[in-house]
């Protein structure tokens, strides 16, 4: 080992085309010394252009095994790998990181001049050949062992064990045997990157849904490696267990056997509190339960599939490619419900109150994951949330409930939630010409995206399904929080009212810094407190709906050092608006609204000043529109904001 080495990770990097490709990266030049005491010592020489501070630690070489402890900028790396044929290959982690495949290779460069230290992984041009070829998983099979000991082969068999659950014709023996080729594999880099296979492997195994006794086998094998466990390794040998009692589970309620079927009734049911949202679960707990003279719980566990968002839809993609023929939960509640009423009478209030109680729970567990709120005295500033949201999106379900959550948190005027409909994926008909405009403001990926006082929340955002409610909250709860304890920069004084029925506006920012004065923009909107209207998301209900940007969605800027606007107009010319553009948005597009909601019976001004060159809002706040708004609290009814 004395001498130097190039320690070579193979990471994914995008050539000059912009497609992706994989590199052997040296990232560091590492010199091995052996004192007089055959003790053990090694320095980094020389880092990759824009790697982080690194240095060695300790270095221990025992016959062929070797162990190298770094620091970077003081953060622990450790290196553990095994010196075979002239090369050494292993696996390096930190904390809060995964387990990464390394190769050192002998080099008699000391510093990064004259050679290329990221050429194209050896190999790359096969890997191409053999993604693209149709023979799979044979042509990466091929590849893999022919790559052997190159990083690649391990990329080669990780792209075949993740693809398993499309391989639909491979029976248990197969899939075994395919493990087992890629723990060989994986073994080449030593103990830890065989434990990140096993997982690799019990995961995919596990999302085949056919072998749920494999899975238990791989995930208990990794438990058992506990030495090795990364960081949310947990979280993944959970998703693997619950995946294998819930397979196991549907098959044995479906057994012959009635003690079989009962025992799997009760597993399963111990599943609902993590599952709420598997229709595939609720249906077959419905089905036993009403054929086991249960009917209250089976009407239940239908209305729970058949009211909430999604969950119809989801249980029709899970039935993809299954013969037809069997009632739907649907088609199964109703059945239930005449049998016991005699007709349909009441049902919908049924469905509306299973949504809203079950959504309510969902809401309070979201709230009791952050429970501690910004106390009143360190809030110094109303804080604006700007969601752009779709009835037709079906990931804008979690934003839209997330932000619900925040609304009960902190009810205005602690934070304001607005909501921009978009055209997204399908035509909405509570979206406006503002409302798009003020998402080309922004140019978000699409919807949903939230935005807190200008700025993003973070990344993976609020997208996702019922389950994904709580995540969504957590992120927009640390981004509010922070804002709420953040000085405002500005005053701004609002009113609303309708005298007869013209609307009255005024508004005027003050103290607001001078020298940001070019950028700055005084922006208004009348929003609608609450619409009904079920889009195709199955969200029955929006708050705080954008219906018009008084001024335009660009606002007014500084003018002789005042930021205000007024306006008087008809409220008819609101509703006209929206009429004439939706009216446009049909016949440009041959698509005719089933329902335009504008009933504009509950309206609140909004405004906030925003700085457009870095797109922080630096101060918001509201009014009702008096005369046209229901008795609201005191509390709510902030016409100054300081």
């Amino acid at each position: 080992m004395e001498g130097l080495w190039g320690m070579v990770i193979t990471q994914p990097m995008a050539d000059q085309s912009g497609q992706q490709t994989y590199v052997d990266a040296c990232v560091a030049l590492i010199e091995f010394r052996k004192d007089a005491d055959a003790n053990w010592s090694c320095e980094v020489i020389a880092t990759l252009q824009n790697a982080r501070a690194m240095r060695c630690d300790s270095a221990t070489v025992n016959g062929s095994d070797v162990e190298i402890n770094f620091l970077i900028d003081q953060t622990p790396m450790n290196l553990q790998g095994q010196l075979v044929d002239g090369i050494v290959r292993g696996t390096l982690t930190m904390p809060d990181a995964g387990i990464i495949p390394v190769v050192m290779r002998p080099t008699n460069e000391r510093k990064y001049e004259g050679w290329e230290p990221t050429p194209v992984a050896q190999g790359m041009d096969k890997l191409a050949q053999a993604v693209a070829s149709r023979d799979q998983p044979q042509a990466l099979l091929d590849l893999a062992n022919e790559l052997r000991g190159n990083s690649l082969s391990l990329l080669a068999y990780e792209l075949v064990i993740n693809r398993l659950p499309q391989y639909a014709n491979l029976d248990e023996t197969g899939v075994r045997g395919l493990v087992r080729d890629y723990l060989d594999m994986a073994n080449i880099w030593g103990p830890r990157q065989i434990a990140q296979a096993r997982l690799t492997a019990a995961m995919s195994v596990a999302m085949t849904r056919r072998f749920p006794d494999f899975s238990l086998e791989l995930a208990d094998a990794v438990a058992k490696a506990g030495s090795f466990q990364r960081p949310n390794w947990e979280e993944s040998l959970d998703f693997v267990r619950e995946q294998a009692q819930l397979d196991i589970g549907l098959k044995q309620i479906k057994s012959r056997d009635a003690e079989e079927r009962a025992a799997a009734f009760e597993k399963l049911q111990t599943l609902v509190e993590k599952q709420r949202y598997n229709p595939e679960l609720l249906e077959a707990l419905a089905i036993y339960a009403e054929r086991n003279d249960q009917k209250p719980l089976a009407k239940q566990y239908y209305a729970d599939i058949v009211a909430l968002p999604l969950l119809e839809e989801t249980w029709r993609q899970q039935r993809a490619g299954q013969p037809p023929g069997d009632p739907t939960p649907r088609e199964r509640l109703l059945n239930l419900w005449e049998q016991e009423h005699g007709g349909l009478d009441g049902f919908d209030k049924f469905l509306a109150t299973a949504y809203e109680q079950r959504l309510a729970e969902l809401m309070d567990k979201a709230g009791q994951a952050v429970p501690e709120v910004v106390p009143a005295d360190q809030q110094k500033r109303t804080v604006l949330v700007e969601l752009f949201t779709a009835a037709s999106c079906f990931p804008c379900v979690s934003a839209d409930l997330a932000l619900a959550e925040l609304r009960r948190t902190y009810p205005v005027p602690q934070v304001i939630v607005l909501q921009f409909h978009q055209h997204l994926p399908a035509p909405d008909p509570l979206t406006n010409l503002d409302s798009e405009d003020r998402f080309a403001y922004y140019e978000p990926r699409g919807t949903p995206a939230a935005f807190v006082d200008g700025q993003p929340v973070a990344d993976p955002g609020v997208s996702g399904l019922l389950q994904h409610v709580i995540p969504a909250y957590r992120r927009t709860r640390s981004a509010v929080d922070t804002r709420l304890k953040f000085p405002s920069q500005a005053k701004l004084v609002l009113s609303a009212a309708l005298e007869g029925e013209e609307l009255v506006i005024d508004a005027e920012a003050t103290d607001f810094p001078e020298d940001q004065s070019p950028d700055l923009r005084l922006r208004l909107a009348l929003v609608e407190d609450h619409v009904d209207f079920t889009g195709a998301n199955g969200i029955r209900g929006h708050e705080f709906v954008v219906r018009e940007m008084l001024g335009g969605a660009k606002g007014v800027g500084v003018k002789s050092g005042r930021l205000s606007y007024s306006l008087r107009m008809p409220l008819a010319d609101v509703r006209q608006h929206l009429t004439d553009y939706l009216t446009q948005f049909e016949s440009g597009r041959d698509y005719t609204f089933l329902v335009k909601p504008m009933k504009l019976e509950r309206l609140t001004l909004v405004g906030w000043v925003q700085n457009d060159a870095t797109r922080e809002i630096l101060h918001s706040g509201l009014t009702p529109v008096a005369g046209r708004t229901a008795e609201t609290p005191a509390s709510e009814q902030p016409a100054k904001s300081e």
